[in-house]
């Protein structure tokens, strides 16, 4: 079947629009002047030009006047509800006062929003009318229960427009909710053929895809704001509240349509969700943004990139991958290092209100419980991870919808959210290395015992902050359909690739990447300290670290060395490895200083990495001789050896000579 065929009227006739015809019984055919919507019911003065969208939603031609609505907006002595609007501000709203009142910000509600009657409309215009949600009283949240907390019930647009749209509108979107003169998009420029076709054989939970397209079968408000606000204005007898249902709803849909059902199975729930992406982008474009905030602006990101995508559309395209990463959940709360690892923490609130607000979170000053380590070291929040129960689902899901869909990955190469999942999921939290001083004494000793010292612009230096929490994969794993489908089909395109560097995945050889996952750490110091069994405070000597790593051949480590001098780094007579042991500086901006390296391995594959050391004593030797033995730099001489690398080093050598098994990319 042609799934074009399918769109001359079935989603219409799902959607339970009723257009009642008559002005004393009688109205010409194509006009109407009543139209009722999802228990809404518009009344005019005379009989109007009239249709459907193909989402079902009505428009009617103008300038059309307006006798009633109903139900009536009603106030209750203290609040406003069943509102009602014409056009629309991003940043306000006039459909029940209490959404003002829960956030505290009563600019919300804006009374004077709520027309009149009889009220003309001229095209191109919406009129949305809200129904509020019972007990009309309640004022916890608009739910005495708890659960969703938003304070509308449904909802029901429509769309005025100043001429006939082409095929009675039964062929075209709904323009935008928050700005009709944007127009219309047909269905006929949806890319049908970039929708994957994957096998439901092994997955889980299968949701019914009727049963998901009547999640967008209604309109979807997402303003004034984004945000806490934002929740309370979704209409809860359809949409979720709080970000993280959001974004799993929207998740689950991506990956619905990803699924081998017929295209006109498929198509109530793809329109209705293209329709959800053109409505959100238009009020992205409207100003508003959608943080992380712990966990309320997660899922907006994929709807949006879906319909661009769909669409083919530059400008939705561009706008997406251009925009700040505020504008996000999926970029707000995480940055990515210099060095690749992506780091989970709300950055903004620590670039606009200073370190102090991260160390508040572990006393009583706190006002946020998700901001970013000033430190840079480890993931952010108290404890660690806070609010990762809420926004694991929706990162996890949305990346996995890009890796299945990479047209969509395209428009994320700013949306670190993505690269973070992968980390998340294979490595859990990052509380390791951390050669920071926690928190201890007061919030005034901020800069004395712990924080950043202001004489040298970097973290005083102790004994870390969340240690026992490395590697804690406690909100990783998510059952269900969209559990299966991660395990299904996450590696459909190319395989999890972070690992610290963002290198491998942890089940490569070790001569295909630079650092593996599997990996263990230890600290070293010139001198060793407490009772050197390689944790911070209880540094390893060069030589005993050097002992370790020739008793576990096969095991991936990495040797965190503190500044200072370490004298020659000799191994005589090494044993084969076969996994890689790392020589790294513990901050790349304090290299660590050998004199010399010595190696002699009669042509075993060593398996040794060399990353940010200084090694600064020449030590001359001539010419690789006829006896094959193999010699590299005036400082550096490795005898037959394998599997060397030497990066991001300081260097001071005059003859150079690369031997066979050596890489370096140093200076």
């Amino acid at each position: 079947m042609d799934p074009r065929l399918w769109k001359l009227g079935i989603y219409t006739a799902i959607t339970a629009v009723i257009l009642l015809n008559f002005v004393d019984g009688i109205c010409p055919a194509g006009q109407t002047d009543v139209i009722s919507q999802y228990d809404v019911t518009w009344y005019f003065d005379d009989c109007y030009k009239n249709g459907t969208f193909v989402n079902g939603d009505p428009w009617v031609l103008g300038p059309v006047t307006i006798e009633d609505i109903t139900p009536a907006v009603f106030y209750d002595g203290q609040y406003y509800h069943n509102g009602w609007e014409v056009d629309h501000s991003a940043f306000t709203q006039a459909f029940d006062s209490r959404i003002a009142a829960l956030v505290n910000l009563p600019s919300v509600f804006d009374l004077s929003r709520i027309p009149t009657f009889p009220k003309t409309v001229t095209g191109n215009a919406t009129v949305i009318k809200a129904i509020s949600r019972e007990p009309y009283e309640q004022t916890s949240a608009c739910n005495p229960t708890g659960g969703e907390r938003g304070c509308l019930k449904t909802a029901s647009v429509l769309t005025v427009l100043d001429r006939i749209p082409v095929d009675n509108g039964r062929t075209l979107f709904r323009p935008p909710y928050i700005d009709a003169k944007k127009g219309s998009r047909s269905i006929d420029e949806l890319h049908l053929e970039l929708l994957p076709s994957l096998s439901k054989s092994g997955i889980q939970s299968v949701p019914d895809m009727d049963a998901l397209a009547s999640r967008y079968l209604r309109l979807w408000m997402d303003h004034p704001g984004g945000g806490g606000t934002a929740q309370l204005i979704h209409c809860n007898d359809y949409m979720p509240g709080y970000g993280q249902g959001y974004g799993l709803s929207n998740a689950e849909a991506a990956l619905g349509l990803m699924l081998d059902d017929p295209i006109e199975e498929k198509m109530p729930l793809l329109i209705g969700y293209v329709q959800l992406g053109i409505d959100t982008f238009a009020l992205q474009e409207a100003g508003v943004k959608w943080p992380c905030d712990g966990g309320q602006g997660s899922g907006r990101l994929l709807p949006i990139s879906f319909a661009a995508v769909m669409l083919d559309d530059p400008v939705m395209k561009e706008t997406i991958i251009s925009a700040s990463p505020r504008v996000y959940a999926e970029s707000s709360q995480v940055v990515k290092r210099e060095d690749g690892v992506v780091l989970y923490g709300d950055y903004e609130a620590l670039e606009v209100f200073g370190e102090t607000k991260y160390w508040c979170m572990f006393t009583s000053c706190k006002t946020a419980t998700t901001v970013a380590d000033p430190c840079g070291y480890i993931d952010g929040g108290y404890p660690i991870g806070n609010y990762l129960g809420n926004t694991n689902g929706p990162w996890k899901y949305t990346a996995l919808a890009g890796h299945i869909m990479p047209e969509l990955k395209a428009l994320w190469t700013s949306r670190y959210a993505i690269e973070f999942m992968d980390r998340y999921q294979t490595q859990g939290l990052w509380a390791s290395p951390d050669p920071a001083a926690p928190f201890q004494g007061s919030i005034d000793d901020m800069g004395e015992t712990y924080g950043v010292d202001s004489s040298t612009g970097e973290c005083i230096p102790g004994s870390g902050r969340f240690l026992s929490s490395h590697g804690d994969k406690t909100y990783a794993g998510l059952t269900g359909f969209m559990g299966s489908m991660w395990t299904e089909y996450r590696t459909l395109n190319g395989p999890i690739t972070y690992c610290g560097d963002n290198s491998c995945n942890g089940d490569e050889a070790p001569e295909s990447c630079s650092y593996d996952c599997e990996e263990t750490m230890f600290y070293v110091s010139p001198t060793g300290a407490g009772n050197h069994d390689g944790s911070i405070g209880n540094e390893f000597t060069l030589a005993e670290a050097q002992n370790y790593a020739n008793a576990h051949l096969g095991e991936e480590i990495t040797f965190l060395l503190a500044a200072g001098n370490y004298g020659t780094f000799t191994l005589t007579s090494p044993l084969e490895r076969t996994s890689w042991a790392t020589w790294e500086a513990l901050d790349a901006n304090n290299k660590p200083v050998f004199d010399k390296v010595y190696v002699s391995a009669q042509g075993k594959n060593l398996y040794i990495r060399f990353d940010s050391i200084k090694i600064q004593q020449l030590m001359p030797v001539p010419a690789p001789p006829a006896d094959g033995c193999r010699h590299f730099i005036g400082e550096i001489a490795v005898i037959k050896g394998n599997n060397i690398r030497i990066l991001n080093s300081e260097l001071y050598g005059v003859d150079k000579y690369l031997s066979n098994g050596v890489d370096v990319s140093s200076s």
